[in-house]
């Protein structure tokens, strides 16, 4: 269809997804959900159900919900030519199809504001776009460039993380690795052991040092403005609440864990992440000074014309 960008379309509704997912499991954790794993099933069911059809719970995951929906709004105009606002439509028709299809039990004040309001904010993600290419003109003398303004932020905040997750490490990780802990934790004839202690400790292990090493390599990137880090910085930002997330559900499946609430730590990170999320992903997709510093860079170290002169230089 004339003016459909059917790439950003899709990549407007997984980060809309992707999105709802996260907010979605931190609002079950905040809301007291992970306390009803070790409940007998029939129970179970019944607490989840009135759980997440409770007003509390569904007034925030109506204003969040049109907040991802706003942001896939915007990605899908991003690649739109011009006709952003018909791509950013697409994002709230089908958030208005999946609502009729799985809302028929929600309440009708939620699937009446759903109904109303979910095409209208993704169009006003389009709006938000507009004006904004995703390949901008180049830059001129005047315009901002290089690490400086907001993009301070993020750089100071690739800096500490390593830090911050080597020091997770020897505080939370490697207790845990001492034979006597994992002794204890993976024993079957322990107490204290479950099948899932071992998959959880390795699972952490695994992902502190693939998010160590990948932040070291990001690092590097990053001060070398290579024109690879707007993409790198948002999966790095999305793995990182992945994995927040992902840690969380698993450890929650062992009883021991389950049995005390979810800590303040762990929504204060998660909740962190998300904000990470919403703040940075359309910064460095939309940024002037991201685009001048990383991509336009990039392209003029990387031109024939620069080979040349380097090349000839004595």
């Amino acid at each position: 269809m004339n003016g459909i960008s059917i790439k950003g379309i899709l990549w407007g509704l997984v980060l809309t997804f992707a999105l709802d997912i996260v907010i979605g499991v931190a609002l079950f954790g905040v809301h007291g959900g992970f306390t009803t794993i070790n409940l007998p099933e029939p129970e179970q069911v019944k607490a989840i159900r009135s759980l997440t059809h409770s007003t509390s719970y569904l007034a925030y995951a109506m204003f969040f919900g049109l907040l991802t929906t706003t942001a896939g709004g915007y990605l899908a105009a991003r690649f739109a030519g011009q006709r952003k606002y018909l791509n950013s439509a697409w994002i709230g028709v089908v958030g208005v199809i999946l609502g009729l299809i799985i809302g028929g039990d929600l309440p009708l004040w939620f699937r009446v504001t759903a109904f109303i309001f979910t095409i209208p904010v993704a169009l006003l993600g389009g709006y938000i776009s507009k004006g904004a290419p995703l390949r901008p003109a180049k830059a001129t003398g005047n315009e901002p460039k290089g690490i400086g303004g907001w993009l301070l932020l993020p750089a100071v905040g690739l800096i500490i993380m390593p830090f911050s997750l080597a020091y997770q490490f020897h505080q939370d990780i490697l207790p845990a690795l001492a034979p006597e802990t994992w002794n204890t934790l993976t024993n079957t004839g322990s107490p204290a052991y479950h099948p899932l202690w071992g998959v959880a400790i390795v699972f952490e292990v695994v992902a502190n040092v693939g998010l160590f090493c990948f932040t070291l390599w990001l690092l590097v990137l990053f001060f070398k403005k290579s024109k690879k880090i707007p993409k790198l910085v948002i999966i790095w930002l999305l793995a990182t609440a992945v994995v927040q997330i992902f840690d969380l559900l698993l450890t929650r499946q062992i009883p021991l864990i389950a049995s005390h609430p979810v800590s303040m730590d762990t929504v204060k990170n998660i909740g962190r992440s998300i904000v990470g999320i919403a703040i940075w992903v359309p910064y460095f997709l939309k940024s002037r000074r991201v685009k001048n510093t990383f991509v336009e860079s990039a392209s003029k170290q990387d031109s024939p014309s620069s080979s040349l002169r380097s090349i000839n230089q004595p």
